[in-house]
């Protein structure tokens, strides 16, 4: 089954902050994380965390190992004092994520909530759904470059895991083109697509390669700054590692129905076959958005979607601009015509160039 619907709100921007009822220890500044309580979940209280916290390290490692990954770094855990929260500033099935302080520096905070079921359920259960939120974290721990999402590291309470991260503070690039008043000039759109295909670039040459295997615009974050110039400057950075895998796991990992409808290459709908060919198409549907600032397939359902793919190569409706016939050969039916991200990223340089030049000659 699909991990979630396309059309959906996946990643909608809360605007009022959650009811003050629900906390204790609260602010004006915001919320640390030791005293927050939850009131519909304060019946929850059967966790061990004194046997969650001797684990942890057994958790991770057993989260790359599952991901054929290893790894000699080990995941950060940070006191649940050391954390506030202040807003609300995102919604998914896993919970919510915050914008929050951790001593310093701006974060965003990803909050996993215990399900009654994995809190009294079966130890089983709660293996199994602990670790799949710890390998989350394990994945971004092993990450070290600048156009990838940085880890802060994790902190446990009784209700919830949550994962401290980087903050970007223009959001996904979803939220950034479904933004009334926001145009994208051409250039910072291309500057954009280098730096998701720099960032996939460094996922695919690692050994083994990382999968990525839900990139959509949802999973693109975006960071403005000034420069020198005063000009603003965006930088898109990939995050969201719930689904990467390395490409050694092989297909028994590689289950279908990994991503979201919209980005789901053909082979994966068909064959569940996640490769670095899939991450491509992917990457074609990010384009098609990035350029056309339309959300794709809207009128469509996620089963008309899958069918559409499987069956009838569908893709989005031809777009006028600089990236069209790039596009157009990443999402081509056949994985091994497509364009890897080492040739995506130069020939996306070689466009920059041409723009500036354009521009040099008016």
């Amino acid at each position: 089954m699909l991990s979630a619907i396309c059309n959906d709100k996946i990643w909608k921007i809360v605007v009022d902050s959650t009811p003050s009822h629900f906390f204790r220890g609260a602010t004006s500044d915001g919320i640390t994380l030791d005293t927050l309580t939850f009131g519909n979940y304060s019946g929850y209280d059967s966790l061990s965390m004194n046997d969650l916290e001797g684990g942890v390290e057994n958790y991770y490692e057993s989260a790359l190992h599952s991901r054929r990954i290893e790894s000699e770094h080990s995941i950060k855990l940070i006191e649940p004092k050391e954390i506030v929260l202040v807003k609300v500033i995102g919604e998914g099935n896993f919970g919510r994520v915050w914008r929050g302080r951790w001593r310093v520096t701006n974060v965003a905070v990803k909050e996993f909530v215990f399900a009654q079921t994995a809190v009294t359920g079966k130890s089983k259960l709660k293996k199994e759904i602990i670790e799949e939120i710890v390998g989350e974290a394990a994945i971004m721990s092993i990450l070290r470059h600048p156009r990838i999402t940085i880890l802060h590291g994790v902190s446990l309470t009784s209700q919830a895991i949550w994962i401290v991260s980087e903050l970007c503070t223009k959001g996904s690039l979803r939220s950034l083109l479904d933004k009334e008043g926001e145009i994208l000039a051409t250039k910072t759109k291309l500057r954009l697509a280098i730096d998701i295909a720099e960032g996939m670039v460094y996922l695919h040459s690692r050994d083994p390669a990382i999968i990525h295997r839900d990139l959509k615009s949802h999973n693109i974050f975006v960071h403005s700054s000034y420069s020198e110039f005063e000009e603003m400057n965006f930088i898109a950075k990939i995050g969201d590692w719930g689904s990467a895998r390395a490409a050694l796991a092989g297909s028994r990992t590689m289950t279908q129905g990994v991503g979201t409808a919209c980005w789901l290459a053909p082979e994966v709908i068909k064959h569940s076959q996640n490769t670095a060919a899939s991450d491509v198409y992917s990457y074609a549907i990010i384009l098609w958005e990035l350029f056309s600032n339309v959300e794709v397939y809207h009128n469509l359902t996620s089963v008309q979607i899958v069918a559409g793919v499987a069956n009838d190569n569908l893709r989005p409706p031809p777009i006028l601009s600089p990236v069209t016939d790039l596009m157009e050969r990443c999402w081509l039916e056949n994985p091994e015509e497509r364009p890897t991200f080492v040739e995506i990223k130069e020939e996306l340089k070689l466009l920059i160039m041409a723009s500036d030049l354009d521009l040099a000659l008016t």
